[in-house]
């Protein structure tokens, strides 16, 4: 799997640079996974979910995501940068890949359990990035645009949709899970489309210092402070805090005309870090 996914990553450079229509095709591949792809992640984690305290993880991802949501707003909103790219700034460091890169890390090192706090991390950060989240992202830009609609997106449907089905006793065909599997190889193959091997900016510092320093450590505050009975099934949380931004992030910074070539950049530097060191640990573990 390791090396598989290096592959990926590198065939999506090679294509970057060798094909004009590489935006076409990664146009195509992010509808996939946003629409098709992470909820059957979702689907597929929880139907193979263990016990766990479902309550206790779903009460620290929620305070988790509303200490970030208004915690990064307040450093981001004091920063002397241009206000598009604040926008951008805090849908990539508020909302990360739960999905695609939390669920198959989370398995990777936690099994099963792993999978599984992920998938519910998802399911929260989803329903909070395209209702409040949308919300403070376009008040940098001092915009009101948001209705009902933004709430019943594809995406947010498709994953609520996923966890009612899961909760099936259902049999699912190996080959649906196979197809599943795919997707963090796709995600890699979009992310080396998407790279650009640029001197970090200011922008670019702050972001990473607020998502691989201050998210991890209001994440294991929260954990030491409220997962009180076995602390090994809390774990994953804390892995799930170094997730780089959802590629959503992507999607809205263009809807919303902000500084989406800064969002994309982020997504995908911060990305192929956090798969990088990922890979590095998995191989000594």
């Amino acid at each position: 799997m390791n090396v598989l996914l290096l592959i990926s990553f590198l065939f999506g450079i090679a294509v970057k640079f060798s094909s004009g229509k590489h935006d076409q095709v990664r146009k195509i591949v992010n509808n996939y996974l946003m629409y098709i792809g992470l909820p059957l992640l979702i689907f597929l984690a929880f139907l193979n979910s263990v016990d766990i305290d479902y309550g206790k993880i779903i009460l620290i991802g929620t305070v988790f995501n509303l200490i970030a949501l208004v915690l990064f707003y307040f450093v981001i909103s004091i920063m002397n940068i241009d206000v598009k790219r604040k926008a951008s700034m805090y849908l990539c460091t508020t909302f990360g890949n739960y999905g695609f890169v939390g669920i198959p890390f989370g398995i990777i090192f936690f099994g099963d359990i792993g999978g599984s706090v992920a998938a519910i991390m998802s399911i929260i950060t989803a329903l909070l990035h395209f209702t409040i989240g949308v919300v403070l992202a376009n008040s940098f830009l001092k915009k009101k645009e948001y209705s009902i609609k933004s709430l019943l997106n594809p995406i947010s449907l498709g994953i609520l949709l996923a966890f009612i089905l899961s909760r099936f006793n259902m049999q699912v065909p190996e080959l649906i899970g196979q197809i599943s599997s795919l997707s963090t190889y796709l995600l890699l193959f979009v992310i080396g489309m998407s790279i650009e091997f640029k001197h970090p900016g200011r922008g670019y510092i702050s972001s990473f210092i607020i998502k691989f320093i201050a998210a991890p450590t209001i994440m294991i505050i929260l954990v030491f402070l409220l997962g009180v009975s076995k602390y090994s099934d809390y774990y994953p949380l804390i892995l799930l805090s170094f997730m780089p931004g959802a590629m959503s992030n992507t999607v809205l910074a263009s809807k919303y005309k902000f500084d989406d070539t800064f969002a994309s950049n982020l997504v995908s530097v911060s990305t192929f870090i956090v798969v990088a060191v990922m890979l590095v640990i998995s191989f000594f573990r």
